[in-house]
């Protein structure tokens, strides 16, 4: 019934069409970390500034906290996961998540030629068509 609540104990399931589980986890792990940082002083919760454009890797970038440049390091092993990361920070509006992951992608595609570029795009977005170039 609408008027009652939820035992405790009881899962209840949030729709997340966009978001899939593993993207959920590391967002969760993070906000977590977060919040574990800040011990008993959630007002001095620390984010991650990103400067555009970036000057160069995080963890050389003023602004982005060490333990999150460290953090980024252990999620993003490539564009694949990256893009679906994004999209899932995008999507349950996490912004320093969000920026750190497009700082990232930004990272990895540095020094890449136009095409090699437009060749990682489509992968990393699960498009199987080849890109006309």
């Amino acid at each position: 019934d609408e008027g009652e609540e939820a035992a405790p104990d009881a899962v209840i399931d949030i729709p997340l069409p966009k978001v899939d589980s593993e993207s959920l986890s590391i967002i969760v792990d993070f906000a977590t970390n977060k919040v574990r940082q800040a011990g008993d002083q959630l007002q001095d919760l620390k984010f991650s500034v990103v400067p555009r454009p970036l000057p160069g890797p995080l963890h050389e970038t003023d602004g982005v906290l060490s333990e999150d440049a460290a953090f980024m390091d252990q999620v993003a092993e490539d564009l694949n996961r990256l893009f679906r990361l994004t999209n899932a920070a995008n999507f349950v509006d996490c912004p320093t998540m969000l920026e750190l992951c497009a700082a990232r992608i930004a990272q990895m595609l540095i020094g890449k030629t136009p095409q090699q570029i437009r060749e990682a795009i489509p992968m990393a977005l699960g498009d199987d068509a080849a890109v006309d170039g």
